[in-house]
Formats: structure tokens, C-alpha cells, sequence
């Protein structure tokens, strides 16, 4: 798929409300820093709530690199790095919340379209392993906002 200017695409692994590990053993298992870890009671950054669960979230590295890279390489990084990682991680997400979110802003013009977003065998596979929650989030957005 050919990359484009009208589609920004974030996509993030969180696991949530973990009590029997630390953000310590989570980023031991992954290898890779969060881009978010809190812990219950902490309080939330621009807001006066506390976190109400525990927290650790990483993003796929395309999010910063090349925020228009396809959806499928987004997917496939992630994918790549869960199985390498299942037997692992399958302790950890039996007892707390996974999910795998997707975020795209889409550029609305007359040449931009919503990307397709496909989901294989493998992505269930590992879906199901893990007990993993998908969300996905698509925002359309004029011409006007995305010059802005």
C-alpha cells in the first residue's frame, strides 16, 4: 500500500489493572520502555482525577517515525512483538486487561479515503491467546483542521 498524507495512524498495546507484576516485569518481558506506566492512585497528568488502575501502554514505533505508515505495518510490528513474546506475557494478561488500540485521523478531501483495516487469522490467533480487547478509533477530519 502506497503511504499518503491523509491518514495518521497510532497504534497502542496497553495492559491495565495488573496487580501481581510491576511496570518493572512489564518492560522486562518487552524489552521496550512505555509510553505510559501509572499506578493506581497516581495522579493523571492535565487533570485533577487519580488513576484508578494500573497502567503500562506502549505505541508502535511508526507512530513517531512515520505517523502515515500503512496500517498494516503498524499491526504487523505489534503482532511481531506479542508472539515473540506470548508465553511470557500470557501470565500477566490472564489476570489484567489487554487491548490493542488503533487511532486514525482521516484527512477528509476529495483524494483521501479511510484505510482498509484487515484483520487475519494471526491477529485472532493472538487475540484469543492473550485475551486481548481490540478498540479502534477513526476521526474524521475537514481539510480546514488537517492544514492547521
Amino acid at each position: 500500500m502506497q503511504l499518503d498524507n491523509f491518514n495518521e495512524i497510532y497504534v497502542y498495546f496497553g495492559i491495565w489493572n495488573f496487580e501481581n507484576y510491576s511496570h518493572n516485569d512489564i518492560t522486562t518481558i518487552f524489552g521496550i520502555e512505555p509510553k505510559i506506566s501509572r499506578n493506581k492512585g497516581d495522579k493523571l497528568p492535565h487533570s485533577n482525577k487519580f488513576a484508578d488502575e494500573n497502567c503500562w501502554k506502549m505505541e508502535s514505533p511508526f507512530s513517531k517515525e512515520n505517523k502515515f505508515a500503512p496500517f498494516e505495518e503498524h499491526l504487523n510490528y505489534i503482532l511481531n512483538l506479542l508472539e515473540s513474546k506470548k508465553e511470557s506475557l500470557w501470565p500477566v494478561c490472564k489476570d489484567s486487561n489487554c487491548e490493542l488500540s488503533f487511532v486514525i485521523y482521516n484527512y477528509m478531501s476529495e483524494e483521501s479515503y479511510t484505510p482498509p483495516l484487515h484483520f487475519d487469522i494471526r491477529y485472532s490467533k493472538i487475540a484469543a491467546y492473550l485475551n486481548i480487547a481490540l478498540d479502534i478509533d477513526i476521526m474524521l477530519l475537514s481539510d480546514k483542521e488537517a492544514k492547521e
